[in-house]
C-alpha cells in the first residue's frame, strides 16, 4: 500500500483549491481536510482535543464524512463548508429546519442578504472554475 499518486495537473488543482479556501479552513472549528493513505483527500468533522491525555481521547469525536476522489469533489466539499460558515457568521438569517443540504438554504436566502451572499458565492465559483477549467455554477 502506498500513497495515492496524482498526475501533476491534478495535484496542482487540489493544492490551488486548498489555497483558495485556506482562510475558510482556518476558521473552521469542526471541519478539516486531510489525506489518508490509499484513499486520498477526506473531509473530517467533529472536535479535536489536542490537550487530551491520550491520542485516542484527542480524536474520539472525529468522523470521516467524505472521501474526495476528484478535484471537483474537493471543490464542492470546500464550497459547502464555506456556505456553512457564511450562515453561521450570519445568525440573523433564519431558515426552516427541513433542508437536505446546505445548498437548499440558498433558495430561501432573505432578500437583504442576497447580493452579499451570491456575489461572494459567484466569485468562489468563478475561481474554482478557473482552477478546474470548467463551469462549476452547479456547485
Amino acid at each position: 500500500m502506498g500513497m495515492i499518486e496524482w498526475n501533476k495537473k491534478e495535484k496542482e488543482k487540489y493544492e490551488k483549491l486548498l489555497a483558495l479556501f485556506e482562510n475558510s479552513l482556518k476558521n473552521s472549528r469542526d471541519y478539516r481536510i486531510g489525506i489518508l493513505q490509499d484513499i486520498g483527500y477526506i473531509a473530517v468533522s467533529g472536535t479535536y482535543y489536542p490537550d487530551a491525555e491520550t491520542s485516542h481521547e484527542a480524536a474520539v469525536h472525529l468522523n470521516v464524512e467524505r472521501a474526495m476522489r476528484t478535484p471537483k469533489e474537493l471543490a464542492s466539499e470546500l464550497l459547502e463548508n464555506w456556505r456553512w460558515q457564511w450562515y453561521s457568521q450570519h445568525p440573523q438569517v433564519e431558515f426552516r429546519d427541513e433542508y437536505d443540504n446546505v445548498r437548499e438554504l440558498d433558495l430561501d436566502m432573505p432578500e437583504r442578504y442576497r447580493e452579499e451572499f451570491f456575489t461572494e458565492l459567484r466569485q468562489y465559483q468563478k475561481r474554482i472554475g478557473d482552477i478546474l477549467g470548467e463551469n462549476v455554477s452547479d456547485l
